[in-house]
C-alpha cells in the first residue's frame, strides 16, 4: 500500500472510522486530491438505511467511490454479499484501501476504472450507487448494468439548472422545462427523476422511483427496477404566479389563469416518488436505531414517511400565501389541523421549512388562514 501525498484527519462517520482529505487545507471542490463532503452525510445514511430496510444482501457497486465511505459503510453496515469500490483517482483508490484496512472490511472489491471501461465490463449489480460532482447526466447509462429487480441511486447537485435559475440548461441537459417559485425544488427532483426514467426506457428497463429527497445543495432519488409500467405518470405542471393556482397535467396545454399566460414545468414525474411501505420500514429502523447520530437525518426520514401519504406533486408556502394574499400567518400546526378537520390530508415537508404538503387548493388554504385569524 502506497503512503498517502496528501494531508488528513480522522473522522467517524456511521460504523467507520475514516481518514479524509484535512479541510483546513484543501477546499471542498473538485480539485480536492480526493473529494469527501461532511455535509453528504446524511445522503450517505439514507443510502444505508434504505439497503437495509431492504433487506440486501446482494452486489453493490459505489461507481464514483472518492474516499470511499458511501461504499464502506454499505459493506460495513448492511448484507451485502459484496461491495465493489470504483474511482479513476490513484489517490483515491489509496486512501480507499487504507479505510478499508482500519476499519477491518473484508466483502469489497476496490478498483481503479474510468466510468467507460466500467461499463465494457460483463458484471452486473442489485445495487448502483451515482453520485457525481455536478449532474448524472453522463452516467445514466450504467441503468444497464443494473441486474432485473436492481435498485439505482443517483444524485444531482445541478440544483441551479432543475430549479430554475439557469432553465435554457434544464433543458438542454433534462429536456424539461424547470420553474423557479416556491416548490421548485420538488419540481426539480421530479424532473431527475424522469430523466432516470427516461434513460432506463431507452435500455428497455422500467424504473419506478421508491424513495427520494432535496437536501441541502443537491438532490438524491433511488429507483426500483420493475415489471410493471406507470408511463402514464409523466406530465406537466402548470402554475398562477399571480394567485398560486397550479394544477397538473399529462397532455401540454395552453391555459391562462388571472389573465396571463400560465408558467409550466416539464416534462416530469408525477406520480408518487415513494414506495410508502419502504418510507415507514425505514422510519421504524431510524427510530429504533442509535447509529444515527445525526438528528437531521431521523428528521429527513421521519417527515418523508408521513409526507408520503400526499400524492400531489407540489407542496404549498404558508409565507408565500400569506404575502400574496395579504393574511397574517397562524400557527403551523393550527393551519394543519384545521385542513385535518376538512377531510384534507395535510404535513409538514421536508422540502421547506415554511411549506405543507396537502390535497387542499389555493383557496381552502387561504379560507382557512383567513378564519383561523378572524
Amino acid at each position: 500500500m502506497e503512503k498517502l501525498d496528501f494531508d488528513t484527519i480522522s473522522v467517524r462517520e456511521g460504523s467507520l472510522k475514516l481518514k479524509v482529505p484535512d479541510p483546513s487545507k484543501y477546499n471542498l471542490d473538485s480539485k480536492m486530491p480526493v473529494f469527501y463532503n461532511p455535509v453528504m452525510v446524511k445522503n450517505r445514511d439514507v443510502s444505508v438505511l434504505l439497503l437495509k430496510s431492504l433487506n440486501f444482501r446482494n452486489r453493490a457497486l459505489d461507481l464514483l467511490a472518492a474516499s470511499g465511505v458511501r461504499g464502506l459503510r454499505i459493506a460495513n453496515e448492511t448484507s451485502a454479499e459484496k461491495v465493489v469500490l470504483n474511482d479513476v483517482n490513484l489517490q483515491a483508490v489509496e486512501l480507499m484501501i487504507e479505510n478499508a484496512h482500519l476499519n477491518k472490511v473484508g466483502n469489497i472489491e476496490i478498483i481503479k476504472r474510468s466510468a467507460r471501461e466500467l461499463l465494457a465490463e460483463k458484471e452486473k449489480y442489485d445495487y448502483i450507487d451515482i453520485d457525481p460532482f455536478g449532474t448524472p447526466i453522463g452516467f445514466l447509462d450504467f441503468i444497464s448494468k443494473l441486474r432485473l429487480g436492481g435498485v439505482i441511486g443517483v444524485t444531482a447537485t445541478d440544483t441551479s439548472a432543475l430549479c430554475g435559475t439557469y432553465p435554457k440548461a434544464c433543458l438542454r441537459k433534462y429536456n424539461s422545462l424547470s420553474l423557479r417559485n416556491e416548490f421548485m425544488y420538488e419540481t426539480g427532483l421530479r424532473i431527475l427523476t424522469n430523466k432516470v426514467r427516461q434513460a432506463g426506457l431507452k435500455m428497455g428497463r422500467t424504473l419506478r422511483p421508491i424513495y427520494a429527497h432535496s437536501s441541502n445543495h443537491y438532490m438524491r432519488v433511488y429507483l426500483k427496477d420493475s415489471k410493471k409500467s406507470k408511463l402514464d405518470d409523466i406530465g406537466h405542471i402548470y402554475y398562477c404566479p399571480k394567485c398560486l393556482d397550479r394544477f397538473s397535467s399529462k397532455q401540454k396545454l395552453e391555459k391562462k389563469c388571472c389573465g396571463k399566460r400560465m408558467e409550466v414545468a416539464g416534462k416530469l414525474w408525477l406520480g408518487s416518488l415513494f414506495d410508502r411501505a419502504l418510507a415507514k420500514k425505514m422510519f421504524s429502523a431510524i427510530s429504533e436505531s442509535g447509529s444515527y447520530a445525526i438528528n437531521s437525518t431521523k428528521e429527513l426520514v421521519k417527515q418523508i414517511y408521513l409526507e408520503s401519504e400526499v400524492k400531489e406533486p407540489w407542496f404549498f408556502d404558508i409565507h408565500k400565501i400569506a404575502k400574496i394574499y395579504r393574511v397574517k400567518i397562524p400557527k403551523f400546526d393550527l393551519i394543519l389541523e384545521a385542513l385535518r378537520e376538512r377531510k384534507f390530508k395535510a404535513f409538514r415537508t421536508h422540502y421547506s421549512k415554511t411549506g405543507i404538503k396537502t390535497d387542499a387548493d389555493i383557496l381552502d388554504i387561504v379560507d382557512i388562514i383567513e378564519n383561523l385569524k378572524a
